[in-house]
């Protein structure tokens, strides 16, 4: 099952950056449409599904370099996608995706334990 989120997250971040990449070509004004935020929807889901796999584990919370990485990409396309809705900063999604893309790709493929106790280290927290 995550496999196909993974990929779904992969496929739809990589979608949506290059049709972006064919709206800024072709100079195409309102360029923003509902499948470019469709995609951006489902990718952020997916994105958030998996971090909340990796990172939250029975109780212990699996602080990593790159699940944090992943997370911080996460905020700024989730903060892009609801700033689009106001302004039309959509061409931004051609630069953050892309690091969207390696931020999923690198916490999948390396995998590491840096757990830390919910129970023991509450003030941490």
């Amino acid at each position: 099952m995550n496999s196909v989120i993974f990929a779904l997250s992969l496929i739809a971040y990589a979608i949506a950056a290059l049709w972006q990449c064919w709206a800024l070509a072709k100079r195409k004004e309102g360029a923003c449409h509902i499948g470019f935020f469709a995609l951006s929807v489902v990718a952020i889901a997916a994105h958030g599904y998996l971090l909340f796999q990796w990172i939250d584990i029975g109780g212990q919370q699996n602080l990593t370099v790159l699940n944090l990485l992943s997370m911080v990409v996460w905020v700024v396309c989730l903060l892009l996608l609801a700033t689009n809705l106001r302004r039309a900063v959509a061409s931004l999604s051609v630069f953050v995706y892309p690091l969207a893309v390696i931020s999923v790709l690198l916490a999948g493929i390396f995998p590491s334990d840096n757990l830390l106790s919910m129970r023991h280290h509450q003030a941490e927290l």
